[in-house]
């Protein structure tokens, strides 16, 4: 038998237990987006921006526009 990825393991649990089908792609990519907003507002105010509190605010409010969007 060939080695099973933790999504595969994760897959077959799911299966015996019936639980409902997740999107996997939507969120990781949901979770990469997070991770991207934080990385932009870090390089933000390390560059010493003033605006840097404002540019963070503003990624962070796109991210979760988006989040909630993919929600729906």
């Amino acid at each position: 038998m060939a080695d099973k990825t933790v999504m595969d393991m994760f897959a077959d649990m799911a299966k015996q237990v019936n639980l409902p089908k997740i999107d996997y792609e939507a969120f990781v990519d949901i979770h990469r987006k997070n991770i991207e907003a934080m990385q932009k507002s870090a390089a933000t105010l390390s560059n010493g921006r003033p605006c840097g509190l404002a540019k963070q605010q503003e990624i962070l409010a796109e991210v979760g526009r988006e989040a909630s969007a993919n929600d729906r």
